[in-house]
């Protein structure tokens, strides 16, 4: 019987990636808008109509679709 072939895990000492301060707060940030946007996208769906679906929108309604709309 041939032996089992298991991936091998072990812990790296230090990551790979750069340890920049500035960095790790960008991609923070980054995150924290993304998840915002989700959010406000699953709100806007769930609270109010399709753009397609209105006849006349008002621009703030566009402006809301607009950005809420990245998150699909």
């Amino acid at each position: 019987m041939p032996p089992i072939c298991l991936p091998k895990f072990e812990l790296l000492p230090r990551t790979n990636l750069n340890q920049d301060y500035n960095h790790s707060i960008l991609i923070a940030v980054l995150r924290g808008l993304a998840a915002i946007e989700v959010a406000a996208a699953h709100l806007r769906a769930q609270v109010f109509p399709g753009l397609k679906g209105m006849p006349d929108p008002t621009l703030w309604y566009q402006v809301l679709a607009f950005f809420t709309g990245f998150a699909h």
